[in-house]
């Protein structure tokens, strides 16, 4: 009896902080930890990235000093502090981390997973599903679905290149530029340049010294410079003055920066008259920064104008329980 008392108690006592008991039969065997892990092929590291993306090049270093100097309202961090991606795994920078979470919360697992590749089989009006392939390089983590290979960089590329798709038929656009802003490693942009034929320019920026300098390595090996240029933080507003740029992406950046960091990016688009603007926040509906700050005020400020809100995955099912669900902000200037 004393034994069930305490059992009691220590239930009481888990619930409060938020954990319950439950039969191990009722669980995944990735909720056990003993379902196949991902497949992370560390092996894939191309010789010259273990050369290049080390901390002491001074590519890197050029790059930390002169961010360091630029305008206070966009390099003050909120999240992304200095810590924040060891320079020590560089070489690995599309395993899980800041860049990527691809494991853990969010549905981050198999079944989300095997979810969002069906949904995406089901809607792929640019058949980007057999066009599209992953790599699986830099540590990149992998899960085989219905014979194929994916990641979260490439569902969630092509989820997103066929919202814009459905949107704004970006396939059809002639001499269509965009502009990334927190470009991370750049995979949004190889994507997108293996998917679109028709993209005349895709420019990659960022305020974080790291990102800038992965991604201008990625995209060189990746054989697509050509059309992805990435832009140094203290040069974007003089390279802005020599493209025109139709589409401007956030992509969960935004709500890791401060107010004062999206309000120097916003007036950049609205000075160049960026007419379309892509958001996902980190926050569902709401654009909120981590720290529970609305910038939805400085968006529409700066003269845009929602044209569309609407959730990753249509299916109401899906979109609580396949991998990473989130809204896509879609705003128009006016």
């Amino acid at each position: 009896m004393i034994w069930k008392l305490f059992a009691k108690i220590f239930k009481k006592i888990a619930a409060l902080y938020g954990y319950r008991f439950v039969p191990e039969v009722a669980l995944f065997d990735f909720q056990k930890g003993a379902m196949l892990q991902p497949k992370k092929r560390e092996d894939k590291i191309p010789p010259s990235a273990s050369k290049h993306l080390q901390a002491d090049n001074p590519q890197l270093i050029d790059y930390q000093n002169r961010y360091a100097t630029f305008d206070e309202r966009v390099i003050t961090p909120l999240l992304w502090t200095s810590d924040r991606l060891s320079t020590e795994r560089m070489p690995f920078f599309r395993g899980h981390n800041a860049f990527v979470y691809q494991i853990g919360s969010q549905n981050r697992n198999i079944i989300g997973y095997t979810l969002e590749a069906y949904y995406i089989k089901l809607n792929d009006n640019l058949n980007l599903w057999n066009k599209l392939e992953e790599e699986g390089d830099f540590g990149a983590i992998l899960h085989e679905v219905d014979h194929k290979t994916v990641s979260r960089d490439l569902l969630d590329s092509i989820m997103e290149i066929n919202f814009l798709e459905h949107q704004i038929n970006i396939s059809s656009q002639r001499e269509f530029s965009i502009l990334d802003i927190g470009a991370g490693y750049g995979r949004l942009a190889y994507r997108m340049i293996n998917a679109l034929p028709n993209l005349h320019q895709y420019l990659c920026t960022d305020a974080v010294p790291i990102s800038t300098f992965i991604s201008e390595y990625y995209l060189k090996h990746k054989e697509v410079e050509d059309k992805a240029q990435v832009i140094p933080l203290d040069m974007i507003e003089e390279e802005m003055k020599n493209h025109s740029i139709d589409l401007a992406l956030n992509i969960h950046s935004f709500s890791e920066c401060t107010l004062s960091a999206i309000d120097w990016w916003l007036s950049l688009l609205e000075e160049h008259q960026v007419r379309y603007l892509l958001i996902v926040p980190n926050s569902g509906k709401r654009l909120l920064t981590n720290d529970k700050k609305s910038f939805q005020g400085l968006v529409e400020e700066k003269g845009y104008r929602l044209k569309t809100l609407e959730p990753k995955y249509k299916d109401p099912v899906l979109q609580k329980y396949a991998a990473n669900p989130s809204y896509y902000h879609l705003y128009e200037l006016v």
